[in-house]
């Protein structure tokens, strides 16, 4: 029985995180960067070895007119993809 539980709360959880990042695609894809921007913030606080949310994030700041400061040291794929994105 708890293993059924177990099991259907996993599910819950990442349907939720499927459906955040689907939201997010969706805000990314529509061009409205504020929604996109604070979606790929909190994707990139739950899966911060993502590229793809982080180029997505910097893009999007970028469009919407803030300009992150780019972290010139890291050489983790994820953030070389944010670096990628903030080269302006």
């Amino acid at each position: 029985m708890k293993k059924q539980i177990i099991l259907v709360l996993l599910t819950y959880a990442l349907s939720a995180f499927a459906a955040d990042a689907n939201s997010a695609a969706a805000a990314y894809n529509a061009k409205d960067w504020k929604s996109a921007v604070d979606q790929y913030t909190t994707l990139t606080q739950s899966e911060p070895t993502n590229p793809l949310y982080w180029f997505r994030l910097g893009y999007s700041s970028l469009k919407q007119g803030i300009f992150p400061r780019r972290n010139r040291h890291s050489r983790k794929p994820a953030n070389s993809a944010f670096n990628l994105c903030t080269l302006a």
